[in-house]
């Protein structure tokens, strides 16, 4: 976690140090502060790396972040932001299995790892198309095995090629 210090330089503080009425911040963040917690890393990670950064509110249209390219304007992506605390998997859901998804190379996931008492999380980069396949398959392998149907997939850490951790790259 990134703090403002009294001088305005930032300060880099683990996650699990911060408490709010005593009580460790990583003991009892919900579901939406945990993806909050994502987002906003990840906005901050693409500042750093000189887009111009839009936040969306209430998931607008299957988009969390907004970038454009600070020099051009001209390149604009999406960014679709999963967060987990567990280096094993993240949660889907169907309509990340959308089909429009397989033909917008504009739009990316990006599967944030806040890893609790680091001061540095890691961030995988994909593209739409890789995660609506992957999600696809995976689910449908899991109905073969006799799995109950459900809304719900998951995107398992060792489905991902090591080639999409911290790939900023595919942006550009």
């Amino acid at each position: 976690m990134l703090l403002l210090n009294t001088f305005g330089g930032v300060s880099h503080v683990p996650l699990q140090s911060v408490k709010r009425k005593g009580v460790k911040m990583n003991q009892e963040i919900g579901k939406g502060a945990l993806g909050e917690a994502g987002e906003y890393y990840i906005a901050s990670q693409a500042t750093m790396r000189g887009w111009t950064v839009n936040i969306q509110r209430h998931n607008h249209n299957g988009t969390d972040i907004l970038l454009s390219d600070e020099k051009e304007g001209l390149k604009v992506c999406g960014l679709q932001v999963k967060t987990s605390r567990r280096a094993s998997q993240w949660r889907m859901s169907k309509k990340d299995e959308r089909f429009q998804y397989i033909f917008c190379p504009t739009l990316f996931y990006v599967l944030v790892l806040l890893d609790e008492g680091r001061t540095f999380h890691t961030a995988y980069i994909l593209p739409a198309k890789f995660v609506a396949e992957t999600i696809a398959c995976g689910h449908k392998d899991y109905l073969a095995r006799g799995g109950k149907d459900s809304d719900i997939r998951q995107l398992k850490a060792s489905e991902i090629p090591n080639e999409y951790k911290e790939a900023w790259h595919l942006l550009e």
